[in-house]
Order: structure tokens, then C-alpha cells, then sequence
């Protein structure tokens, strides 16, 4: 126990033995004198009533509250609490003591749960908006691979465009040039053809065999090719079916006769561009080649508008009658046609002008009904094999198919007129031979890679034939020629593994000898001719002006026929400039989607960034708000204590004051119970006869001695026990202005990094607006690129 303690001990000593002393006389069994030797010397004594009056005066002070300070509820409840144990004599216990202190150590423990729980609320926002803050540069990566890409693309269609304005040059460039030997070609084309037209008259042909090759039929075949291609089914259904039909139609060779290395590969990529093909031309040769009178049917037609379809067999009949002389042919309704004799150069002749005049426009109503015949024929094209055609087919589709028709049941027509006998050869007649590369009739695909002169391939099994060979037959000593004329030879796809699609290839050698053949046997007719109708020429000869005026005529009427189709032409580029005005329509649509889709995804963004900032902005007021909660219950908490601390040190100066006096008054009860002492002394020497009595009291005054020491040490305790108590809420005092302020630190951290955070996210708001207002401006050069290459295609 410290120095002071020992003081004050010692003090509380001498006013409990002067009490004692006090209370032995107030009892009045040993009776003191009032007065002693010592009086002269001395202070006048006080006496033992005023000393004990003068004790409750203290203790008064002591328990009297109404001089302390009253703050608070709680200093006045103390003062109460402290006042009554006074009054009963006793402090605070021990026990009260410590549950005030366990109490206050709880509250402090509370107040440190409930800022760790603010504490992790706080950084669970926090890792909330770095986790936004996250998203946030994903997309903003995404958003600068969809950029690089989009740029990637721009870079890709400036060099298309490049390119493609540097062909564009080159193909002007082109054009003028074959416009310059077009213009320079003109007059030895209208000197040939005024050639062609004078010849025509003696050998009977409207048309020359180049042009009819080169001009007419070439362009429809490439036609088929290109349209085949473009609409051939992905994949073929029932393939073993197919096969099968492709079989009995003679334009596949069966798999019983070729070795599998030299089979059709129908599971191949390019296989049904290639049938379609195939069948497409086997099919014009059949409609239109096998029968010359196809238009009859329509044209002849019974009362009801029914077709007479015994109308073309008759036609035949007639003709191979005329032919052959046989009147078993003959149809018993012409039996005039019996005395005719055999001609075979009249029945040609008999043949093509019935063809004339079947072919004759002379109203739209025979228009209408040819093109019904051709619209009937495609149609019916369409549905036998669809299972080769690519569903389901466009109506530009469906129309260019009904052209290739059209134009090739026109150039049947013309064929037909001619005085020539027209056949055509499938794999029927190229089923028994091999392949020869010399051979005037046939020719293999570029895919081959044959060099000219080289017969590796020769004596080769054809497994499909993709273009007939188209012949004709001149008339000569009144009987068929022997020779045939040319106009389509061939065109074979023979081996295996062939994956390229393009087999429609005409060889070369083979058109050279097609046309060597062609002029050798038109010298020859013209030679024979010459020798035959000697007189005949001279004639012509005198003839020959009317012939150039006819010539003159012809080529008016070619002009009006090129200017025809000219303007066929020009209503076709209509036509593609509408189908282009569509796709440029259906592009700025898809264009308008995707900035509608663009715009929409800008406002989701745009959506997102303010419900982060509204989420940021509402944390921000709720950690606010808490923190204000937080700052006004510590600062109550703060001003309470502050209370409790100056009410506590008032007490404590009340009660240094209250022990001053205490020590003033027991000192002067010292000096009395000195003289009280010496007086007492000089009593029990004079007066044995109270020796027990006094010896009995003194055993009273040490009981008394001993329970004051006792009170002392208790008041002594509960002195040190408040001293820890104030300590412990000095303690917490300093704890909470710590947490108070580490408080602080945490939220201006969150708060910088709040505001930070919230420039970042503008700055890439500012950033996304920009890189979107890039976007747009590529895009509007994309679109500009995209039909600036659309126009270069067209023209081309």
C-alpha cells in the first residue's frame, strides 16, 4: 500500500480512538475530569458532545449531495448510492464494483463487434464495386476486340476496293479497246454478212454454222452451267434411286460396266451441280431436238381449246412417208400423199417449211400459247427433279430457267427450218467406245490437264455424258450426207476423284475440226452445186444486186434484231438494278437492325453505368448516414463520459477537501486526546479503584480499534477499486477515440476511393462514347465501301 494510504490509515486510526475515547466518556462509567493540571498550559479542551457533533457535521458534508456538481442522471443516482452507504456507514461493496466494471467492459466489447460489423460492411461495398468495377473493363476489352476487329474489316474492304477499282481500269480499259475492233470489225461484218445472205439462197440455211455454235446455242449451254451451279441441292437424297432413274434416262453409265475406278462419284461435293447439268441439258435436246412439230399440239386444237395430241405423230408420219415412198405410212386422211414418189430432199424441204409456218408470229395469241409450251416444259423439269435442285427455288431462279428454255426451243425452231436433219448423241452412242483425245466429237474437261497430242487417257470407259453432241445432216444426190456437221460435240466426265465442279469445257482441237469439217463440206455442196446449176449461177450473177438490196435488207433487220436485243439487254440490267436497289434496300435495313441493336446495347450500357452509380451513390449515403449515426453516438458517448470523468474528479475533490478537514479536525482531536491522555493517566494513578473498570474498557476500545481498522482497509478497497474503475473507463475512453478515429481513416480511404473509382468510370463512359462514335464512323465507311463495291460489281 502506497505512503499516502499509510497517512491516511494512520489518520483514520487516531479519529476512531478518539471516538472511542469520546464514547467511554459520553458513557460515564470512568469519569474524566472537565479540567487537568495540563489546562494552564494548553488550548482550552473541547469537550466530548461538540467533538462528536462536530464528526456528524463532517459525515454530513460528506453524504450531503446537494453541494456536488448534478450533471447528469447518473452522477446524481452515485451521489444518492454514495450518500446511503455513508449513512449506513459502508461504501460500495466489492461486488458492485466489479459488475460496474464487467458492465462497462461489455459495453466497450459491443461497441467493438458493432464497428468490425461496419467495418465488413464497408469492405463488402467495397469488393462489390471492384467487382463492378471489373465487369466494367470486360466489356470495355470486348468493346476494344469488337473495334480492332470492325477496323480489320475496314482495312480489308479498302483493299478489296482497291482492287477492284484497279480491275474496273483494266476492264474499261478493255472495253474500249474491243469497242475500237468492234467499230473497226463493222464493215467486214456487214460485207460477210451480205456474203452469207447471197449464199444462203443456194444452199438453203438462214444461218451459219459459227454463228449457230459460237453465238446461239454456246451462250445457252453456258447459261445451263452457270444456273445449274448456282441452285444444285446441298445433299442428295435417296442416292441408289437417282442413280438408278439417271441409268434408264442415258445419261449415266451403269456400274455394271465400268470398273469402280472409273464410276460416277455421286457422293462428291461437286456431284449434283454436275447432274443437274446433265439432265438439264438432256432434257432440252430431248423436248425440243427429238421432235420438230412440238408446236403443233398447241396450234392445232379442237373446238373445246383441247390439244390435239395425234397432231405431231401425223406430222411425223408424213414425213418419213415422203421419205421413204412407203404408203403404209401414210395416213388414211391424206390418201393423196400415196402417189407421191419418194424425195428426200422435198421432204426436208416439206419438213422445214411446215416448221416456218408453225413457227410463224403473226398474233400474241400464238405467242402466248409458245411460251405456255415453254413455261409447261419447265415446270415439269422442276418437279421430275427436284431432288437435285436446291429448295426452296427463287422466282428470278424459276424465271431464268423458263428463258433457257425459251431460247432454246427459239434455236430448235431456226434448226429445224434449216434444210439439215438435226440429231443429238447421249451415252447411248458414247456408251460403246472409249475416249479419244483426236476425236472429232468429243472433248475432255480442263480438270484432266490433257496436253494437246497426248492419248494416256485414250480407249478410257465415259461413265456420264454432261452435254450431248449436237449434229446435222446435209442433203446431197437426194439422200441424207454422210458426213455430219457440228454444232456441239461432246462433253465428257470420265475417271475418278474429280472434285472440281466445272466439266463443261469445249476442247479446242475439237471446235478447229468441227469448223475445218463444216467449210469443207459447204465448198464441197457449193461445188456440186456450181457444177449442177451452171446456168443457175449466171443467173444469180445477174441477180447479184437484188441479192446485195436483200442483203442490204437482211442487215436492217439484223440491226433491228440487235437493237431488240439491246433493249432485252438494257430491261435486264433493269432488272439487276432493281434486284441491286433490293439488296441495297434489305442492306440499309440490316444496317437500321443493327444500329437499333447497337443503340439498344448503348442504353444497356448506359442503364448499367447509372444503376452502378445510383448503387455507388446510395452506399456512399448509406455509409454516410451510418457514419453520422456512428459519429453522434460516439460523440453522446463521448460528451457522457466526459460527464461521468468531471463529475468523478468534482467527487474526488470533494472528498480530498472532505479528508483535509477530516485530518485538520482529528489532529486537533489528537492534540486534545493528548491532554484527554495525561489527564486519563494521572486519573488510573489516583484512582486504582477503576483500574478494572478501565482495564474493561480499554478491551472495549482495542474491539472498537480493530473494527475501524477493518472499515479502513474496506474503504481503503473500495478506493482502489473506483481507481480501477476509472482507469478502465479512461480506458475505453482512449479505445473508442481510437476506434472514433481509425473510423475516420477507413471511410476517407473509401471515400477517395469512392471518388476515384467514380473517375474511372466517367473517364470510360467518356472513353466508350468515343470509341462508339468511332464505331458509327466505321461503319458509315463500311456501308460506303460495301456499295461502292456493289456498283463496281454491277458494272463489271
Amino acid at each position: 500500500m502506497s505512503e499516502g494510504a499509510g497517512g491516511d490509515d494512520q489518520i483514520l486510526l487516531n479519529g476512531v480512538v478518539n471516538g472511542v475515547v469520546n464514547g467511554v466518556v459520553e458513557d460515564g462509567k470512568p469519569q474524566i475530569p472537565a479540567s487537568s493540571p495540563m489546562e494552564e498550559d494548553n488550548k482550552p479542551q473541547t469537550s466530548a458532545p461538540s467533538q462528536l457533533e462536530e464528526n456528524n457535521e463532517v459525515r454530513d458534508k460528506i453524504s450531503n449531495q446537494e453541494t456536488a456538481p448534478e450533471n447528469t442522471v447518473q452522477s446524481k443516482e452515485d451521489a444518492k448510492r454514495l450518500g446511503r452507504l455513508w449513512e449506513h456507514e459502508k461504501g460500495p461493496s466489492i461486488k458492485e464494483m466489479e459488475s460496474a466494471l464487467k458492465a462497462s467492459r461489455n459495453e466497450i466489447e459491443a461497441l467493438r463487434q458493432e464497428t468490425e460489423s461496419k467495418m465488413r460492411q464497408l469492405q463488402s461495398d467495397r469488393n462489390d464495386i471492384s467487382r463492378q468495377l471489373e465487369a466494367t473493363k470486360k466489356e470495355k476489352k470486348v468493346a476494344q476486340k469488337e473495334f480492332k476487329r470492325m477496323r480489320d474489316e475496314l482495312q480489308e474492304l479498302r483493299k478489296t476496293n482497291d482492287a477492284l477499282k484497279e480491275e474496273l481500269v483494266d476492264e474499261r480499259s478493255f472495253v474500249i479497246q474491243l469497242q475500237a475492233e468492234k467499230n473497226a470489225q463493222e464493215v467486214v461484218t456487214e460485207a460477210q454478212a451480205a456474203a452469207v445472205a447471197m449464199l444462203s439462197q443456194t444452199v438453203s440455211r438462214e444461218l451459219t454454222d459459227d454463228v449457230i455454235r459460237e453465238e446461239r446455242l454456246k451462250p445457252i449451254l453456258e447459261e445451263c452451267y452457270e444456273w445449274a451451279r448456282a441452285n444444285s441441292s446441298r445433299e442428295l437424297p435417296d442416292q441408289s434411286l437417282l442413280k438408278d432413274e439417271l441409268i434408264e434416262e442415258g445419261i449415266l453409265a451403269s456400274d455394271s460396266d465400268l470398273r469402280p475406278l472409273y464410276r460416277f462419284d455421286i457422293e462428291a461435293d461437286t456431284a449434283s451441280a454436275t447432274l443437274l447439268q446433265a439432265v438439264l441439258t438432256q432434257e432440252l435436246c430431248r423436248i425440243f431436238l427429238k421432235d420438230p412439230y412440238f408446236l403443233s399440239s398447241s396450234v392445232f386444237q379442237k373446238d373445246d381449246g383441247s390439244i390435239k395430241e395425234e397432231v405431231p405423230a401425223v406430222l411425223r408420219d408424213i414425213e418419213k412417208h415422203l421419205k421413204t415412198g412407203n404408203s403404209n405410212q401414210c395416213p388414211v386422211w391424206q390418201p393423196e400423199l400415196i402417189s407421191i414418189p419418194d424425195d428426200y430432199a422435198n421432204a426436208v424441204a416439206w419438213r422445214a417449211q411446215t416448221v416456218q409456218l408453225l413457227a410463224k408470229k403473226d398474233n400474241s395469241n400464238s405467242r402466248e400459247k409458245r411460251q405456255s409450251i415453254y413455261n409447261d416444259a419447265a415446270t415439269s423439269f422442276l418437279e421430275r427433279w427436284s431432288s437435285l435442285i436446291h429448295q426452296p427455288l427463287k422466282e428470278e431462279e424459276q424465271s431464268t430457267l423458263v428463258n433457257i428454255f425459251s431460247d432454246f426451243g427459239e434455236l430448235a425452231l431456226e434448226l429445224w427450218s434449216l434444210k439439215r436433219e438435226i440429231e443429238f448423241e447421249g451415252m447411248e452412242y458414247f456408251g460403246r467406245t472409249g475416249f479419244k483425245a483426236h476425236s472429232h466429237e468429243t472433248a475432255a474437261a480442263h480438270i484432266v490437264q490433257l496436253e494437246e497430242g497426248d492419248t494416256k487417257l485414250d480407249g478410257r470407259p465415259i461413265p456420264l455424258v454432261v452435254q450431248p453432241m449436237i449434229v446435222a445432216y446435209g442433203v446431197v444426190d437426194n439422200q441424207r450426207a454422210e458426213k455430219r456437221i457440228y454444232f456441239q460435240i461432246e462433253n465428257l466426265y470420265f475417271g475418278a476423284n474429280m472434285e472440281d465442279d466445272d466439266f463443261v469445257v469445249v476442247g479446242e482441237e475439237g471446235w478447229e475440226i468441227g469448223k475445218a469439217t463444216a467449210r469443207e463440206t459447204f465448198n464441197k455442196e457449193l461445188a456440186q452445186l456450181a457444177a449442177k446449176y451452171e446456168d443457175d449461177i449466171q443467173k444469180l450473177r445477174a441477180r447479184s444486186h437484188d441479192a446485195i438490196q436483200r442483203a442490204k435488207d437482211d442487215i436492217e433487220s439484223l440491226k433491228v434484231k440487235e437493237r431488240n436485243q439491246q433493249l432485252e439487254y438494257e430491261n435486264r440490267i433493269r432488272e439487276a438494278q432493281a434486284r441491286s436497289d433490293d439488296a441495297l434496300h434489305r442492306a440499309r435495313d440490316d444496317l437500321e437492325s443493327l444500329k437499333v441493336k447497337q443503340r439498344n446495347q448503348q442504353m444497356e450500357y448506359e442503364k448499367r453505368i447509372q444503376e452502378a452509380r445510383e448503387w455507388s451513390d446510395d452506399a456512399l449515403q448509406r455509409a454516410q448516414k451510418e457514419f453520422a449515426v456512428l459519429k453522434g453516438t460516439q460523440e453522446e458517448r463521448e460528451k457522457k463520459l466526459h460527464m461521468e470523468m468531471q463529475e468523478y474528479k468534482d467527487r474526488m475533490d470533494y472528498q480530498s477537501h472532505a479528508i483535509q478537514e477530516m485530518q485538520e479536525e482529528m489532529e486537533k482531536a489528537r492534540c486534545e486526546e493528548r491532554k484527554e491522555y495525561k489527564s486519563a493517566i494521572e486519573a488510573m494513578k489516583a484512582g486504582q479503584e477503576a483500574s478494572w473498570e478501565a482495564s474493561q474498557g480499554w478491551q472495549k476500545k482495542l474491539k472498537m480499534v480493530n473494527k475501524a481498522l477493518e472499515k479502513a482497509r474496506e474503504e481503503l478497497e473500495m478506493s482502489d477499486l473506483k481507481q480501477k474503475v476509472a482507469n478502465e473507463k479512461l480506458e475505453m475512453a482512449n479505445m473508442k477515440q481510437l476506434i472514433t478515429n481509425e473510423e475516420l481513416e477507413i471511410q476517407k480511404v473509401v471515400n477517395e476511393e469512392l471518388k476515384l473509382e467514380i473517375k474511372q468510370l466517367e473517364m470510360r463512359n467518356k472513353e466508350a462514347e468515343e470509341k462508339k462514335t468511332e464505331v458509327e464512323k466505321l461503319k458509315t465507311e463500311i456501308g460506303k465501301l460495301k456499295t461502292t463495291n456493289e456498283a463496281l460489281r454491277w458494272r463489271r
